[in-house]
């Protein structure tokens, strides 16, 4: 049986950070995390919000967030930041550019 490595190709170390103003937040990118959000992004009601944001963000994290008194145009924001940190930038329901060469 031929077993590789790959050890070296991963990263255990930290966790992504997003930063607004003086305060950095992590983001919570295991795997399971965003198998349990994708789901949620195509409706995106209070409810899913308020899920993903129990998923991606310890409750430390979320406290930092809620001290900052933002609006909800500008915690969407953070949200949808968030999610776009640890997806690479892919989030469902977004249409695709496809380049044809």
């Amino acid at each position: 049986m031929k077993v590789i490595d790959i050890t070296e190709k991963l990263n255990f170390e930290e966790k992504p950070k997003i930063q607004i103003k003086d305060t950095v937040i992590e983001v919570n990118n295991e795997a399971a995390t965003i198998l349990k959000i994708l789901p949620r992004l195509e409706s995106m009601k209070p409810e899913d919000i308020e899920a993903i944001c129990s998923f991606i963000f310890e409750p430390s994290e979320l406290e930092k967030i809620n001290a900052m008194h933002l609006s909800f145009e500008d915690y969407i924001t953070v949200v949808k930041s968030a999610i776009q940190l640890i997806t690479n930038g892919d989030t469902v329901g977004e249409a695709q550019t496809h380049t044809l060469t």
